[in-house]
This record gives structure tokens, sequence and C-alpha cells, in this order.
């Protein structure tokens, strides 16, 4: 998931505990061994609240350690790609 630079520090310090380094423009998290101890967030679409849990956004990478899955980028618009449609996507049938 993309966001722009000025909402991304918001949404890490909202979400994250024990932030350690930055991670090729991102951030990783020590342990994640109990992901309940990370909270969701929620993205507004139309008149509807779409939940982002931990285990959307936090990737294992090595042992213990977990890549949050949300970088920063000098757009101004989001781009919400595989952390977003883990939970929400749409099949469509054309041919019915």
């Amino acid at each position: 998931m993309m966001v722009p630079t000025e909402q991304y520090r918001t949404i890490i310090n909202l979400i994250t505990k024990g932030t350690k380094a930055n991670f090729q423009r991102g951030y990783y998290i020590d342990s994640c061994l109990n992901i309940g101890d990370y909270k969701s967030f929620y993205l507004l679409m139309g008149s509807t609240w779409m939940e982002i849990p931990p285990s959307a956004y936090l990737w294992n990478y090595y042992g213990d350690n977990c890549i949050v899955g949300i970088q920063s980028w000098r757009q101004s618009y989001w781009l919400l790609g595989d952390v977003f449609l883990r939970n929400y996507y749409t099949v469509w049938d054309n041919k019915k």
C-alpha cells in the first residue's frame, strides 16, 4: 500500500509499536508474534468504512520480524494494492 507522505507518518504512529528502523522506505517491527497487539486502521470509501487488520499489513520476513506493508510516496493519492485486496476484492461473472 502506498500512502501520501503526510498521512503515512500518522498511520505508522497509530498502528505500530516498537517500530525499529527504516527498511526500503518502510518500517519493520522487532516481533510480531502477537499480531493482536497491533491496531487495525480504516479507510472510508463512499459511505463504508473498510477495515485493514494487522494480518493484512504485517508480513513476516525473517524469524519473528515483520515488515509493515505500507510505504510512503510523494503522490497525493493512495495505491491500495495487496494490503487492501487481501480482505476486499470482487469477482465478476459477466456470463450470467
